[in-house]
């Protein structure tokens, strides 16, 4: 898996705006149940007055289940190797909606107590945080909360419609780090436009207690964990192709009682090495000797090589004094055997979907690929079980089937999140039950890279979840 969710822990609204009426600022209305979240700047509503009501949202997520994740090996480790997204989720509505303006987050430098306040109309709920306090009894150092200005991220909005998606990933690697507290953040209209003489009413987002599964505020963590392993998909180095090109990807996968495990005194060093042979015996003088290393995964091992030897090929990976881990096979390829040479179209079936899965699974989706237009003779039908395609840039989606809502898009940008990853036995991806809401049906797409073109299979695969 390559994408995880956090949902956050606590969230509020706090304002300094007048209640109905006029007569009564909501300062200490409390909003900490309520199951939306709400900023805005309404400036000189009052008559015959220069006043300026603000509202701020605040929102606090789970880091110490980051770290767990990242400790039991889910989350690749290292500030660089992921991305942690701010991701908050539009709620329409029918009052003025503010357009063409930009949303700011800091980081929040005081804790805070949630609340049981409900009311986001009259701010009638007093107690825990407001815009006065951040707990019960407690003042901040500065009314509508303590932050630091030193640390921002932003967003702009054009129709007002969008959702918040920023990339925290600086802020959150301080928290998981050590070296800032984690009280959460705050999220409000700029400072130029809190201060601006002007009215953006209202901005809303759902909150962590919205009835829609896939509202809630999150901090989504994605990471490229997506194997490239060449054994099957292997080329003999030609001068026609690039470097790049004519290179290969080796894998190994250390499984020790159904978990990946590191092979004892091998690390991230360079004492793990690939030796590429013409025998299985390998006595003979190696073709080609390259030093491996551990992936960014857990007790899996990669190695890169080039050949000019067409046949198949052994690959034994030893230790430097010579101790063998394994022994493996590779048939190399020509570039002529390309098997594009169908426009991209291609015939792909989800070879071990079920009907249904469950919240508690890890979940392998696997794949097979053939050419659209194989066309074999009666002996190759006979005599021979169809190769499996590799599709070296493939992407998946997922979305729920009653109303097309996605789930997860493609993730084909920078960073390739939602990349499947191939081995000898075709393209395949992970995935955790728990990202879906149960009691519904979802649906796999795939988009595949062909010639520079991202094309979007025509076939769907669908699959049901459920709570345990």
């Amino acid at each position: 898996m390559a994408i995880k969710r956090f949902i956050a822990e606590k969230d509020a609204t706090i304002t300094n705006s007048f209640r109905s009426g006029f007569f009564s600022s909501g300062s200490l209305g409390n909003t900490g149940r309520a199951d939306s979240l709400q900023t805005h700047v309404i400036y000189g509503q009052t008559l015959n007055t220069a006043s300026n009501e603000l509202a701020r949202i605040l929102v606090e997520f789970p880091t110490d289940d980051i770290l767990t994740s990242i400790q039991d090996g889910i989350i690749p480790s290292g500030s660089g190797n992921q991305e942690y997204w701010l991701r908050m989720f539009n709620v329409e509505h029918p009052e003025t909606l503010p357009k063409d303006f930009t949303l700011v987050v800091y980081p929040i430098t005081a804790s805070w107590e949630e609340g049981d306040g409900l009311d986001l109309d009259n701010y009638t709920d007093l107690g825990a945080v407001n815009w006065v306090s951040s707990s019960n009894g407690t003042a901040w150092g500065s009314v509508g909360g303590d932050l630091d200005p030193g640390t921002t991220f932003t967003q702009s909005f054009v129709t007002g419609l969008e959702d918040v998606e920023i990339n925290i990933s600086p802020l959150v690697d301080r928290w998981l780090d050590g070296s800032l507290t984690n009280d959460g953040l705050m999220v409000a209209f700029t400072p130029s436009l809190e201060n601006g003489g002007k009215s953006y009413f209202k901005k809303m987002f759902s909150s962590r207690g919205s009835e829609y599964f896939f509202n809630r505020p999150i901090i989504e963590v994605r990471w490229d964990n997506s194997i490239q392993d060449d054994r099957s998909n292997s080329y003999v180095s030609s001068a026609l192709a690039s470097g790049a090109d004519n290179t290969n990807t080796l894998y190994l996968y250390n499984r020790i009682r159904g978990t990946y495990k590191n092979i004892p005194n091998i690390g991230y060093g360079d004492n793990i090495f690939v030796s590429l042979y013409s025998s299985s015996a390998g006595i003979e003088t190696p073709l080609t000797s390259v030093t491996g290393g551990l992936s960014i995964n857990t007790g899996i091992y990669t190695a890169s090589f080039n050949s000019t030897y067409s046949g198949t090929v052994y690959d034994i990976w030893h230790n430097n004094a010579g101790v063998a881990f394994y022994t493996g096979t590779v048939s190399m390829k020509k570039f002529d055997e390309d098997y594009y040479s169908t426009n991209g179209r291609t015939i792909t079936s989800c070879t071990n979907l079920q009907p249904t899965y469950f919240t508690s699974d890890n979940i392998r989706f696997r794949f097979y690929t053939r050419k659209k237009n194989w066309d074999p003779n009666n002996y190759v039908v006979v005599t021979s079980t169809p190769e499996t395609q590799v599709v070296e840039e493939a992407y998946y989606k997922i979305s729920r089937v009653i109303d097309d809502k996605e789930v997860i898009r493609y993730g084909t940008g920078s960073l390739h999140f939602t990349r499947l990853s191939y081995d000898v036995d075709g393209n395949y991806f992970d995935i955790e039950g728990n990202l879906f809401e149960p009691g519904y049906q979802y649906k796999i797409n795939l988009l595949y890279k062909i010639d520079e073109k991202y094309l979007e299979q025509p076939e769907n695969f669908k699959f049901r979840v459920e709570s345990i």
